[in-house]
């Protein structure tokens, strides 16, 4: 049970550390202008950018790390 609490977390983590670096780029870029404008930064679309990045990552990763987690438990469960 420990391994699939620390496997979640984890692929949340790493779903978080890898969409945020494409996130900041797509928002510094600015394309089209969708990001930013007169009125400042438009988090609407930086959010839906970044969960746009972090639920595939996060999917992705879960089963892996829950796995990692279950080999490294495997004995103490």
């Amino acid at each position: 049970m420990r391994s699939i609490a620390y496997g979640l977390v984890a692929g949340g983590i790493i779903g978080v550390l890898l969409a945020t670096p494409p996130t900041f780029l797509d928002w510094q870029a600015n394309p089209g202008g969708i990001f930013r404008g007169p009125a400042g930064t438009d988090w609407a679309i930086v959010t839906e950018t970044f969960l746009s990045w972090l639920w595939p990552t996060a999917l992705v990763a879960t089963p892996f790390t829950v796995a990692f987690f279950a080999w490294k438990y495997r004995s103490q469960d």
